[in-house]
């Protein structure tokens, strides 16, 4: 007999503000949870260990979206709470981890302190473009460069939702310190495209979910910020852009990154 598909929910997890605001979204069935990211963190990744203790499901699969510590870096945690269960990602996420992973564990490490990782912990790459949870099919739908290299998103079609992780942010200055603007411009423009007639909800790697009008914003966000660079002062570049989102969360990816990945001390870089 066929198995029947489950009704699935969608919960996210947003770690602390010291912790990139990022979020991690529990998939659950009626008896399993697909994890889809960590935070950065040990002490948020411990509180989200509890919350899939309280559960009293079983933790099946964690998949990693993409190779920034925000979203994976507690990975130990994880893995020890939960020593059976499956941790993935695609070939090329898993193969970015592999090289970038050893330089953000050394770096961030001793940065971190008693925060900081044990140990790296790294995903196995999926055979196929899909996980299960409970009969119910949810496609791995990966994008290429934007805000990282590569990244992993899931499709799920039976609430004609997408758990898009760091393509599309809500609410939070955006990590641009690779310098992938036109890129992640494009990926947007990529995104639109599939997210038409299938996508109602975007789930972020950073803010509350929304509709299709969150490509829009971030779409946006980029558009000022690539203005703003154009001032070739960095502070002007700052004060722009903290004046445009005064609100907007993990205000250290633009200060502490984004700014300095495109200005030099003495002016553009």
């Amino acid at each position: 007999m066929r198995e029947k598909p489950a009704a699935v929910s969608i919960r996210s997890f947003t770690s602390s503000e010291s912790g990139a605001w990022s979020n991690a979204y529990l998939i659950s069935g009626r008896s399993e949870i697909v994890l889809f990211d960590v935070p950065m963190l040990r002490s948020d990744a411990a509180r989200l260990a509890d919350v899939i203790d309280r559960s009293n499901k079983s933790l099946a699969t964690v998949m990693i979206s993409h190779a920034h510590p925000d979203h994976f870096l507690s990975l130990d945690v994880i893995a020890e709470r939960f020593p059976k269960t499956q941790i993935t990602s695609t070939a090329n996420v898993a193969e970015d981890l592999k090289e970038d992973g050893p330089g953000i564990f050394t770096l961030l490490k001793d940065k971190l302190g008693a925060e900081g990782p044990t140990r790296l912990v790294f995903p196995e790459p999926l055979q196929a473009p899909a996980l299960r949870i409970e009969g119910t099919v949810l496609e791995v739908v990966e994008f290429g460069q934007a805000e990282s290299r590569h990244t992993a998103t899931l499709y799920v079609p039976s609430l004609e939702a997408l758990v898009c992780a760091d393509l599309v942010y809500n609410n939070a200055h955006l990590y641009l310190a690779e310098r992938r603007l036109e890129g992640w411009l494009a990926r947007l423009n990529e995104l639109e495209t599939f997210a038409r007639d299938r996508i109602l909800t975007i789930h972020p790697g950073h803010g509350p979910a929304g509709d299709l009008q969150l490509i829009e914003q971030t779409r946006r966000y980029l558009r000022d910020f690539a203005e703003a660079t154009a001032t070739d002062d960095a502070k002007t570049c700052e004060q722009q852009l903290l004046a445009k989102y005064p609100d907007y969360h993990v205000r250290q990816f633009l200060t502490a990154f984004s700014i300095p990945a495109y200005f030099t001390s003495a002016g553009r870089a």
